[in-house]
């Protein structure tokens, strides 16, 4: 996340601390579920944003509403209902593909039909005030991905979970137990 993070700020972005997971001042949402959260006001134009560009490392919370993951939660390995959500895009297509040498054939993007030329990734199209793109790169997925395990639960940050959970119960339970729990 560091190496994200300050791969931004080189490219001119503005580092932002992650907001509260309990939006503020925004009775249409229990938690904050996107890294987009925390810029709604200036987006919607009820406030002037005091920089054009920046980068985040939000921690999201989703178990209900449009994006939730809740029924996947416990069903795949990538599902989660709280984690990391990383944002921008061509700096990080660059990031993926340049510094951490990803393949650019194992890669996939999906582009939201009728975009007037921008690709964006995600679900949903909001009506914005001002120009945006969201990258929506989960922090847990891109370790996957850079560790070369199978599922998020393989990657050093769940590790350090399930070994701190180990020391602390005193048994050495059987992978597939130990995913069930945490999930």
């Amino acid at each position: 996340m560091r190496k994200f993070l300050n791969y931004f700020e080189t490219n001119k972005r503005k580092r932002l601390p992650s907001s509260s997971l309990i939006p503020h001042n925004d009775s249409t949402l229990l938690f904050t579920n996107a890294g987009m959260v925390q810029f709604k006001n200036q987006f919607t134009a009820l406030e002037e944003s005091k920089y054009k560009l920046v980068t985040t490392s939000q921690k999201c919370v989703r178990a209900g509403g449009n994006q939730n993951d809740l029924e996947n939660v416990g069903y795949t390995a990538r599902h989660h209902t709280f984690f990391e959500m990383l944002d921008s895009i061509q700096q990080a297509w660059n990031l993926l593909t340049k510094d951490f040498g990803l393949p650019k054939e194992r890669l996939a993007i999906s582009v939201l039909e009728g975009d007037e030329g921008e690709v964006k990734l995600g679900f949903q199209m909001i009506k914005l005030s001002i120009p945006c793109v969201d990258t929506g790169l989960g922090l847990e997925r891109m370790a996957t991905v850079l560790q070369e395990k199978t599922t998020n639960y393989d990657i050093d940050l769940f590790q350090n979970l399930i070994n701190s959970f180990k020391e602390q119960v005193m048994i050495d339970p059987p992978k597939a137990f130990i995913q069930c729990f945490i999930l």
